[in-house]
């Protein structure tokens, strides 16, 4: 009968999601669901919506919008501007673009922002912008010195670069935060954020830029950090 596999898979999947074994609820997200995407989109669609709900909605929608998005881009982007419910729709569309950013960032950005005013985009773009610091840091820093917002989504933006890229090179963050996030809390957060994570890969390294710093509340906080880390395997 028509739809036969579809509603098959619509069963395994509930089945799946409904009953208390792990191994299967893995199975159900990343095996039969986008198999069920690439049967028939319109079909999962209208699964995800109908568990939306559920204990496991949210991450139903996300992956039958992730699956779809990536083959079929308008047609995934086209139904979640169907969705009656806002919030449902904000959460789809944001799943959609995050999706998308892993690929093509700068891309992804412009289309969402271009579409979606700024109360939606705060934290989807800053989700794309951290994810591209992730494979291409210096693309990300490069795009954020040339699409300057607010200074909070700014310094939220610069924070979530910085924050990626000082695992692999520290010093190069540092500077970063210093030339681009102002004086203030958003900057000694960042400052903090940074060299936690530089003390961690090179703590003589991070001593000696913590040296530069005056006296004071920001320097002590990052003297205590130091002071609660465990002793490094090397001795120092």
């Amino acid at each position: 009968m028509e739809n036969d596999r579809e509603a098959k898979l619509c069963n395994e999947i509930t089945t799946a999601l409904e009953g208390p074994s792990d191994e299967r609820k893995s199975d159900a997200f990343e095996n039969l669901l986008p198999a069920l995407v690439k049967l028939n989109p319109l079909w999962a669609a209208k699964f995800a919506e109908s568990m939306a709900r559920s204990r496991h909605g949210e991450h139903v929608l996300r992956v039958v919008m992730q699956t779809w998005v990536m083959h079929e881009r308008e047609n995934a982007l086209a139904w979640a501007d169907t969705l009656s419910d806002p919030e449902l729709q904000w959460f789809i569309v944001g799943e959609g673009y995050k999706q998308l950013g892993q690929a093509r960032p700068a891309e992804a950005i412009a289309a969402y922002t271009k579409k979606y005013p700024a109360s939606y985009n705060y934290d989807v773009v800053t989700s794309i912008i951290k994810g591209w610091a992730d494979s291409d840091p210096e693309a990300a820093v490069s795009w954020l010195n040339v699409h300057p917002v607010d200074a909070e989504a700014n310094a939220v933006r610069w924070t979530a670069v910085t924050s990626v890229l000082a695992k692999t090179n520290p010093a190069r963050a540092a500077n970063v935060v210093l030339q681009n996030i102002p004086p203030g809390p958003d900057q000694d957060e960042a400052i903090t954020t940074v060299f936690y994570k530089w003390a961690k890969l090179d703590g003589e390294g991070a001593m000696r830029w913590l040296a530069q710093f005056p006296e004071g509340s920001l320097r002590q906080r990052m003297i205590d950090e130091m002071a609660g880390f465990p002793e490094r395997a090397d001795g120092r």
